[in-house]
């Protein structure tokens, strides 16, 4: 009888090692696909290739990324959530970037977040320092996708351009062709919009006369259209 119970607790400490050594060995296997997939993207707030290592570039995504895996996404579909999450322009490798691209061409229901703008270019007309310092233009920009609209980062070709974001409830910092921002600026949830206001300053350019032609560059998680521009023409009489 004694024999027997030495028997069941060596077996039943074999069953408890052999456990553990899976539940590390699965662990360390995950760990490693997270680091595959981060050390294939580029970081949107400094444009460093990502580590696990790292607690501040991207973390947020980090984290969500790791939630996604907990959640049963493995291999591909998590890699593919990801770039939903981090842009497809962040992906290192050009070959990879294309055949993921034809990827979401393909699989519609993938896409996720989408952008959609009603327009994207405006003429001021004639522009004078005498009359107004000051010329405003809004233009709407609304998630037509699925998942959330992230716009990581926003740059103006002039000084004389500054834009920033707003809603009937909120209103960004403005942003302009030094801010040198990256990382997570606006989100726009599924089905919502908002207005990017943007502000062409007469008097950045006082000695130039003629016409004009500057752009706003928007760049989003829209894995089909990760860069919008919006172009801003003008002809500055005095």
């Amino acid at each position: 009888m004694q024999k027997n119970t030495h028997l069941y607790t060596y077996a039943s400490l074999f069953i408890a090692v052999l456990i553990l050594i899976l539940v590390v060995y699965h662990d360390a296997e995950k760990d490693a696909e997270l680091e595959k997939i981060y050390s294939t993207f580029t970081c949107n707030c400094c444009d460093t290739t990502l580590t696990a290592a790292d607690t501040l570039c991207a973390s947020g995504f980090k984290e969500e990324i790791q939630q996604l895996q907990d959640t049963g996404l493995r291999k591909q579909a998590l890699f593919h959530a990801a770039t939903r999450l981090l842009g497809i322009n962040n992906i290192i490798s050009p070959e990879l970037r294309l055949e993921t691209f034809e990827h979401f061409q393909a699989h519609p229901e993938e896409q996720g977040a989408r952008v959609h703008t009603r327009e994207t270019t405006v003429d001021l007309g004639d522009v004078s320092e005498q009359n107004t310092s000051f010329v405003f233009k809004d233009f709407s920009i609304k998630n037509t996708g699925t998942e959330d609209l992230l716009i990581h980062q926003v740059e103006t070709t002039c000084s004389c351009l500054s834009v920033h974001f707003l809603t009937k409830d909120w209103e960004s910092p403005t942003y302009g062709r030094f801010s040198d921002l990256f990382g997570l600026l606006v989100t726009i949830p599924p089905g919502k919009e908002i207005r990017m206001r943007v502000k062409y300053d007469t008097r950045i350019n006082s000695f130039f006369r003629g016409y004009e032609k500057r752009h706003v560059r928007v760049h989003t998680n829209d894995v089909l259209q990760p860069l919008t521009q919006f172009d801003i023409e003008a002809v500055h009489t005095d």
